[in-house]
């Protein structure tokens, strides 16, 4: 018994020893590899700005306070540069109670849909018709693209208090701008 627990435990300490000299040698080759292309090729996208406001495609000022009594919804600006061609916002919407509520898709096109064409779609995997696609027109600052959060007939209502919304792109990790609002009964 004394001999197959002391086996066990060589082999045991064999394989902790194994593990770390390969977590080290993955630590020796990151530390000695080159930036990439994309690092060296300049700015990637940047979220110039991200406003909120309780009209579709406003132009007033910024709001960071919404009624569930009044608003139906907060619209979301983001005027995006240095980037071209089909990409994904993610709305990332946390609640009051610190909690993630929900995470909104908005697809969007640097480009122009083809001649003729009433609206840009795409295949979108786990999406049984195709989705569509927002033209995001060139403005002075970058290409401006609306998201809109649901309040009314939603969860949201039951939920006063202070929220917060993050925006990532393309599935990322990388948070490119926050806001925070209240929300009043």
């Amino acid at each position: 018994m004394n001999q197959t627990l002391t086996a066990r435990r060589g082999l045991l300490a064999a394989l902790a020893g194994l593990g770390l000299l390969g977590l080290l040698g993955l630590a020796a080759s990151a530390a000695t590899t080159p930036p990439s292309a994309a690092t060296l090729a300049g700015p990637g996208p940047q979220l110039a700005s991200l406003t909120l406001s309780a009209i579709p495609q406003n132009t007033g000022a910024p709001r960071t306070s919404f009624s569930t009594s009044a608003d139906n919804a907060i619209y979301v600006q983001m005027v995006w540069t240095h980037l071209s061609g089909m990409h994904d916002a993610y709305l990332h919407i946390t609640g009051a109670d610190g909690a993630l509520y929900q995470v909104l898709d908005v697809p969007f096109t640097t480009q122009a849909g083809p001649a003729g064409a009433a609206a840009v779609t795409r295949a979108q995997p786990g999406a049984l018709h195709p989705v569509s696609v927002q033209v995001a027109p060139a403005t002075a600052g970058g290409n401006a693209v609306w998201g809109a959060v649901p309040i009314a007939g939603s969860w949201m209502v039951r939920l006063p208090g202070r929220w917060h919304l993050d925006v990532t792109l393309d599935g990322g990790q990388s948070v490119y701008g926050s806001v925070k609002w209240t929300l009043t009964p």
